[in-house]
């Protein structure tokens, strides 16, 4: 369960967290372990190519509730893909030449969602052959980062010590 996320909002997960960073990936791990838990268990119980949706029909009933939140998670997805898309053309930009414009990052991130629906268009076999694909990329990604950073962690910089009181992360602000 390795989602494009990590890729695209790392900074801004970085930046709010500062060197607590460990910490933060930790909790999300977890986080993503319940999710990956539950899905599995949803899936042994309600076996179905419908996915998430079959899960909200066996729970809610077919009905205007379940139709409503099955828009609100197409749009979920639709606003996901869109800061992939986003994401992945903004670091492609780093090895275009300087001063190249904003036009050609949006060309970018428009190209990629062209090109993964065509891909979904080839149907399910293809699409799970090129998702075994994408994984094992972004697994040989990930495995590249801790190996070239293992040769350059501080440990004095991960100490308690230097993160940013619980007060200073933008989220809890909304709340306190």
């Amino acid at each position: 369960m390795i989602g494009a996320g990590i890729f695209s909002i790392l900074g801004v997960v970085a930046s709010v967290s500062g060197t607590a960073l460990p910490v933060a990936f930790v909790i999300g791990g977890v986080v993503a372990l319940l999710a990956a838990y539950s899905y599995a268990k949803l899936g042994a119980c309600y076996p179905s190519a419908g996915g998430s949706v079959q899960f909200l029909v066996q729970g809610l009933g077919d009905g205007v509730l379940t139709g409503g939140l099955n828009i609100f998670q197409y749009l979920a997805y639709v606003i996901s893909i869109a800061l992939y898309a986003a994401g992945f053309a903004g670091y492609a930009m780093t090895f275009l030449p300087e001063g190249t414009g904003s036009f050609v990052q949006r060309l970018l991130a428009a190209g990629i969602i062209v090109v993964f629906a065509g891909i979904n268009f080839l149907g399910a076999a293809v699409m799970g052959k090129a998702e075994s694909v994408i994984v094992a990329i972004k697994v040989l990604i990930l495995v590249g980062f801790i190996v070239a950073s293992v040769f350059s962690v501080d440990a004095g910089r991960l100490a308690p010590s230097g993160w940013a009181p619980g007060t200073d992360i933008e989220l809890v602000k909304l709340f306190v």
